[in-house]
């Protein structure tokens, strides 16, 4: 049964939801409190066989009378319905509207908080910060910049207009007291030596880069 016509069986039933509150009602008129392993709210249907209906999906038909493949709810309460509370979105747009990740990381090669945010599956680098408290603002504003739900355009813009980040390629030992250079070529990391000074280290890897620019 699709979902439209398990949503019109529950309407036919005289399931009835409020926009306002978010509630939705049974045939006899006692409020569904059911909540999906996820914490959705969910309605249970019996005809010739059980069919489960996710709330907000009935909750968003019931107001605009079309179906959507995804729902977003706003403030991340699974169980809010309210209609103010979802949008329309994707796979994409729902990931976007998660807030419990991090955002950020202690690096050890830098020493400092390296702040990234991901982009159609690419990492983008929002920079190395000295404060974890640092690192953590970069990551939300690279969030409220990046992470754009329901206008593809702009947000494919953004990203291509994305700072790029060069890697450093080299970085220092504290047991050995200097520093190795490495690069990779066709996903395979390569070992470009140990060098005493940061310079030497650096120039290694561009000579390396030049080489690998050039064999293009």
């Amino acid at each position: 049964m699709t979902r439209k016509q398990k949503i019109l069986m529950a309407i036919r039933k005289g399931y009835k939801y409020n926009p306002e509150t978010g509630q939705i009602f049974g045939a006899t008129g006692k409020e569904l409190i059911a909540t999906h392993t996820k914490g959705y709210r969910v309605m249970t249907l019996t005809s010739d066989k059980t069919y489960i209906l996710l709330g907000h999906q009935f909750a968003w038909y019931w107001v605009h009378k079309e179906i959507v493949d995804k729902l977003d709810h706003i403030n991340e309460i699974k169980s809010d319905n309210r209609i103010v509370n979802l949008r329309p979105t994707n796979n994409q747009g729902n990931h976007f509207n998660r807030t419990k990740h991090k955002g950020y990381y202690w690096s050890k090669d830098r020493k400092k908080f390296h702040a990234i945010i991901m982009v159609f599956g690419t990492r983008i680098c929002l920079g190395f910060y000295d404060s974890e408290e640092e690192a953590k603002t970069a990551y939300l504003e690279g969030k409220e910049y990046y992470h754009i739900i329901n206008d593809d355009k702009l947000l494919k813009e953004r990203f291509d207009n994305r700072p790029k980040y060069e890697p450093k390629g080299y970085s220092y030992y504290e047991k050995t007291k200097k520093y190795r250079a490495r690069i990779v070529i066709n996903r395979k990391q390569i070992d470009l030596g140990t060098f005493d000074t940061e310079i030497e280290a650096r120039n290694a890897y561009l000579e390396a880069v030049s080489k690998k620019t050039m064999a293009k």
